[in-house]
């Protein structure tokens, strides 16, 4: 038969995840981040920016339209771009 929702929540499926990462429990840098639609430049993430250059994702702020991402640059300092305004190339 069919686990019932209360099962299904408990083996850590796809709504668990989500309820965690809402909770803001923040995973280890160790494990590799992963690209989401919901997160399209994760912490951890190098990304290339074609003024300021090579940088390292280090933080958000905001959510939706408003969400911004946070990345420290070698040459620029740390920058703040609206996530939906930046145009970034993943490095890896």
């Amino acid at each position: 038969g069919q686990p019932d929702a209360s099962q299904r929540y408990r083996t850590g499926g796809v709504a668990a995840q989500a309820g965690w990462d809402n909770a803001g429990v923040e995973h280890s840098l160790a494990v590799p981040p992963k690209v989401s639609p919901a997160e399209p430049y994760p912490i951890g993430k190098l990304v290339r920016h074609e003024e300021y250059g090579v940088g390292l994702v280090v933080g958000h702020t905001g959510a939706g339209a408003t969400r911004t991402v946070k990345i420290r640059f070698k040459t620029a300092g740390e920058r703040a771009f609206r996530v939906d305004m930046v145009k970034l190339e993943i490095m890896r």
